[in-house]
């Protein structure tokens, strides 16, 4: 049995003097006085001292695809995360091409879409670079692949090619593809894309699960994974080898094209926790695209051209298929969702599921959500519905909004995005995911002060150059339960971790500073000191 004592203790419930565990599980958390009863009759104690330290329930994020980051950087092409304009990008292909001349494919990520004129690099960029090797770079929003010529030309695509539902190619004026791959014109290009292998995919799981033990997560998602694919094999792999030290929750991409065979190969829901790898309880459905690809669907058009107003992946009649189908089998759906138009089209096929289904507790989430109306909110509260955010995002960024969002969406409109707000005062949980790699530095105590403040995570509170919203910000109570309890929740699991109640897991993080009464323009001196994952301890500082 452990035994944590002389620090401050927050169960999620109450502060509290003692907690104790045995076998993986919070035996007991309460006062010193009554956990000496238990002690007496517990065999063997290891005392673990906080010395005033702060112990809240473990980090959680509801929204991430850590693998696949990893992958790219540890294997492949790394682009730096501080660049700051088109050239840089260039120059860093250029540079890791120049590294790794033997490469019979060059592939990476990182590059972002508002450095090129709409979102769309040219292919004879990278041909200049590349040669005639094939490569093939996500954007760093994972929306948009820019593809040399000899890619383009191994996967068969011409002038003739037209676009895929729900995608867009991008083209010269002579019609001809001109290398970049927006959305579900993505899928046209990896096809040739070589796949990594199950070993570099537990390589990069590992590195991945290293880096976020330092940010005290002790739940995590990988948040975009076909069933029976590599990387589902590695997880699956590692969770047998007992090499999984933060439990991850898997949701596996059910997609129009292939529908029918993806809701047949997940079967009926069962989730099982099996060494720390969690499976079966939510599938991952793409509404629409992103604003940076011109894909996110939208209810009036966009400001730069009249009449369109994005791309949406399913039909009406698609969606609610595949959406009762899964409900009919156990699962509940984790939407992404960008623009207003797709926010209401998962509120309407729902409420059409429900009515067909039939009453049941049911827990759609929904990812993202840069612009919702108010009544589909409220409409998305009555359903029970969970709002998986990303406060990371909070603020006014030199670059996104003043070269993607306001051109595309206009001053205005620019400034309904990303509520958040008007989510907690509908009464729907709130939980706080990274997109991670979208967000380099997944840090849940970045999370939180950006979804107080609204402005940049490295700025002070009263910042006006980065503030974005004020009157969309959140509680201090709201934002810690969405990184905790609310995570877990978004996910199904508040049954076995999110609080530090008796029976529940014991997933507990250890915090060098008081966060209940540290400003959050100081959390950055705050740091993970200890962190114990279902009783084991699997990193100190």
């Amino acid at each position: 049995m452990k035994k944590l004592f002389n620090g401050k203790i927050w169960t999620g419930r109450e502060f509290c003097e003692t907690v104790l565990i045995e076998d993986g599980r919070i035996a007991f958390a309460g006062s010193e006085e009554d956990a000496k009863a238990i002690e007496t009759v517990s065999g063997e104690l290891e005392e673990i001292n906080l010395e005033g330290k702060t112990v809240i329930p473990g980090f959680c994020d509801c929204h991430a695809h850590g693998g696949m980051k990893s992958v790219s950087e540890e294997c492949h092409l790394a682009i730096s995360d501080d660049v700051e304009s088109a050239e840089e990008c260039i120059e860093d292909i250029r540079k890791y091409v120049n590294e790794h001349p033997d490469l019979d494919f060059y592939k990476g990520t990182g590059w972002p879409s508002p450095f090129f004129e709409n979102g769309s690099p040219d292919r004879k960029v990278l041909d200049e670079i590349t040669g005639d090797v094939p490569a093939a770079i996500s954007s760093k929003e994972c929306h948009t692949i820019w593809a040399n010529t000899k890619a383009i030309e191994l996967a068969g695509i011409t002038a003739d090619t037209p676009d895929p539902p729900g995608g867009h190619i991008a083209r010269d004026e002579e019609g001809n593809p001109s290398g970049a791959f927006m959305d579900e014109a993505q899928g046209l290009i990896n096809a040739i894309v070589p796949d990594f292998t199950v070993e570099e995919y537990k390589e990069s799981i590992m590195t991945y699960q290293q880096d976020m033990l330092i940010y005290g997560y002790t739940l995590l998602t990988e948040m975009l994974i076909k069933k029976d694919s590599n990387l589902h094999k590695a997880y699956e792999e590692l969770a047998d080898e007992g090499k999984l030290l933060i439990k991850t929750e898997l949701a596996f991409h059910v997609e129009p094209a292939s529908c029918e065979e993806d809701v047949a190969a997940l079967g009926k829901a069962d989730m099982t926790v099996r060494n720390r790898l969690v499976t079966g309880r939510y599938a991952k459905i793409f509404v629409d695209g992103v604003l940076e690809g011109r894909t996110a669907w939208l209810k009036e058009a966009y400001a730069d051209e009249e009449g369109f107003f994005g791309a949406h992946l399913w039909t009406d009649e698609q969606l609610f298929g595949a959406c009762q189908a899964l409900d009919k089998a156990g699962y509940d759906v984790h939407f992404h969702v960008i623009g207003d138009r797709a926010f209401q089209q998962v509120v309407d096929v729902m409420e059409k599921v429900a009515e067909a289904n039939g009453v049941k507790e049911r827990r759609p989430v929904i990812a993202h959500a840069q612009l919702a109306d108010k009544e589909d909110i409220k409409r998305f509260a009555v359903l029970g519905g969970v709002f998986a955010s990303n406060p990371y995002w909070f603020f006014t960024d030199q670059v996104y909004t003043y070269s993607n969002e306001i051109p595309l969406l206009g001053e205005e409109r620019q400034k309904t995005q990303y509520p958040m707000k008007s989510f907690a005062d509908e009464g729907i949980v709130i939980a706080s995911g990274s997109d991670y790699p979208i967000t380099p530095w997944p840090s849940s105590l970045f999370a939180m002060k950006t979804g107080m403040q609204r402005v940049y995570a490295e700025m002070p509170g009263d910042d006006t150059e980065t503030l974005f919203r004020p009157e969309e910000r959140v509680s201090f109570d709201v934002m810690l339960n969405s990184v905790t309890e609310g995570g877990a929740y978004s996910l199904g699991l508040e049954e076995i971790t999110g609080t530090l109640e008796e029976g529940k897991m014991a997933d507990l993080v250890v915090l060098t500073g008081d966060l209940f009464e540290t400003d959050p323009d100081e959390y950055a001196g705050i740091e993970v000191d200890m962190l114990i994952s279902e009783g084991d301890i699997i990193y100190r500082q």
